[in-house]
């Protein structure tokens, strides 16, 4: 199979500040990497300028080593502006998004100039060719797996281009090839199997819903980790645990076939995570017989019992190809009204504005009027309550659904609030009496720009309340808004109380207002997000 890249062609016009390594160097010393907005810039454009300067391949490929150390500061710097926020994301956070992913699209494009010179028989590279390889695949795939720390939906296109390049690292025969990278952290060599495995495995490992320090763990493992993977065009014989297949002629990404039907063409290549499996149980064996995550080269930041959870989930997904549901999704159609956030929550269930309990505020003239006039004050003060505030019910496409939950969806067109994984919410699907609340476990843009996100029930009928901290340092605190949620027997759910994020603390008392005040005493935590805490609580007191 011929393999041939889009490149762009030569252009007069193009002129690069530099057309040697030596020149690159002395360019780069220049360059303002504290500001790394403005060095992105600078070296995106010479990036752009080199692959269309007609410069020789081999030379390139020098001055793209050069660059790599600084380019790949410059990018890690400039995704802390955009990864794991909210979606939508906001104006500047999107700029920085596109930005960055479009460098990595042009290093890239310059790695593949190389490459394509070697595929087209040229020598000059020979020597070269492993490193070659592995830097244009590993440019693609730190690509992907910043689209995915944005909770992006890989496209058609992304996959098509990561197996392009591998297939490229086959046709030479350096697919296994061990070569440096500066880059890499955690190992000091690396492989082109390597790199293609990791957003492979990325794209399988639930990446939605990792927060952005899980995201820096899992990622800084999956960099040592994907060493132990091996790729080939059969099947490995005696394999630990069922392999990951890819296919280089389809435009998706990792998969298991199912039970008894073939796994494709010639395409198709198996994955062994035999090894890799082996190493995520031995550490969670070891972690529950008392070693430390830091003993085990998990990383100091890494701590109990999450760092084990974390792994048996990365095991679940990676090596099982299974996922933990405790209820079976249902495929489901219609639509469904959403209300986002405690505070809008709250004045759409209750059905009128929070106010502070006892709070009397004197007439106003126009209000005196009005009791005059029609023996009422009018409610449009109230019904304009929503708009002075910027609340909103939204409106979501129902996907699927079951007993713990349901995935929505939102049309690009449809304005709303921003949610990420941990956002709490109330949704009302089409003929329900009520409605249900829910916590965001995962949330996803899709690449028609809609957004999905899959949604944790908390079961039982939510009672609107007011809730106030009490104690010595909480006598002038005011009532905020939360939800006191009944037990439902028949799924074993407790009584729990909905309140802000942050008032956790076992013992501690809370003050409930409804028709009348009483109190209640904090147990323990069944949830938690930056929003939200939802807790247990004793009797009233």
């Amino acid at each position: 199979m011929t393999i041939q890249f889009d490149l762009p062609a030569p252009d007069a016009a193009a002129k690069p500040a530099f057309s040697t390594a030596k020149e690159c160097i002395d360019w780069l010393d220049a360059l303002p990497l504290t500001n790394s907005a403005t060095a992105q810039m600078q070296l995106h454009s010479q990036l752009d300028a080199i692959v269309r300067g007609g410069i020789k391949p081999a030379v390139l490929f020098e001055i793209l080593e050069a660059m790599r150390e600084p380019f790949g500061f410059v990018q890690a710097e400039m995704a802390k502006k955009f990864v794991h926020r909210a979606l939508p994301l906001a104006e500047l956070e999107l700029a920085a998004r596109n930005n960055s992913l479009a460098a990595w699209k042009s290093y890239g494009t310059a790695c593949q100039v190389c490459m394509q010179s070697l595929l087209d028989g040229a020598r000059d590279l020979k020597a070269s060719a492993a490193t070659v390889c592995h830097r244009a695949l590993d440019a693609h795939a730190r690509m992907m797996i910043d689209e995915a720390r944005t909770n992006s939906e890989a496209s058609e296109a992304d996959w098509a281009m990561l197996h392009k390049l591998y297939r490229a690292a086959e046709t030479l025969g350096v697919e296994a090839e061990k070569v440096k990278d500066p880059l890499s952290r955690e190992s000091p060599v690396t492989h082109c199997m390597a790199v293609y495995g990791q957003p492979v495995l990325v794209t399988l490992g639930s990446y939605n819903e990792w927060t952005a320090r899980q995201s820096q763990m899992i990622l800084r493992w999956l960099e040592r980790w994907s060493t132990k993977i091996t790729i080939s065009a059969t099947p490995p014989t005696s394999p630990v645990k069922p392999p990951v297949l890819t296919d280089l002629d389809m435009l998706r990404g990792g998969f298991r076939p199912l039970e008894g039907a073939p796994a494709g063409g010639a395409g198709v290549r198996y994955l062994d995570i035999g090894e890799l499996s082996l190493s995520i149980k031995n550490r969670v064996i070891l972690l529950r017989k008392g070693e430390t995550p830091v003993n085990l080269g998990l990383g100091d930041d890494c701590v109990m019992p999450a760092c084990e959870q974390q792994l048996i989930n990365l095991y679940q997904h990676w090596c099982d190809g299974r996922v933990d549901r405790n209820q079976v999704r249902r495929p489901a159609s219609g639509n469904a009204l959403v209300a986002v956030g405690l505070e809008v929550m709250h004045y759409y269930l209750s059905g009128k504005p929070f106010k502070q309990p006892g709070e009397v505020k004197e007439l106003t003239s126009k209000q005196r009027q009005e009791i005059a006039t029609f023996g009422r004050i009018a409610t449009r003060d109230e019904d304009e309550y929503s708009q002075i505030h910027g609340y909103a019910m939204e409106q979501w496409a129902l996907r699927d659904e079951s007993l713990a939950g349901m995935r929505l969806v939102r049309a690009k067109n449809v304005r709303g609030q921003r949610i990420s994984a941990g956002t709490i919410l109330a949704a009302r699907p089409d003929g329900a009496k009520g409605f249900m609340l829910g916590s965001v476990r995962w949330v996803q843009w899709l690449t028609d720009d809609s957004i999905m996100a899959g949604v944790r029930a908390i079961p039982g009928t939510p009672m609107p309340v007011g809730l106030r901290q009490t104690g010595i340092n909480a006598t002038k605190e005011k009532y905020q808004q939360g939800f006191l949620v009944p037990a439902v027997d028949t799924l074993k759910t407790p009584d729990s109380v909905l309140m802000p994020a942050g008032w956790f603390k076992a013992g501690k008392v809370i003050e409930v207002h409804s028709d009348k005040p009483w109190r209640i005493t904090l147990v323990d935590v069944i949830e938690r997000s930056g929003e939200f805490e939802r807790c247990t609580y004793g009797g009233a007191v």
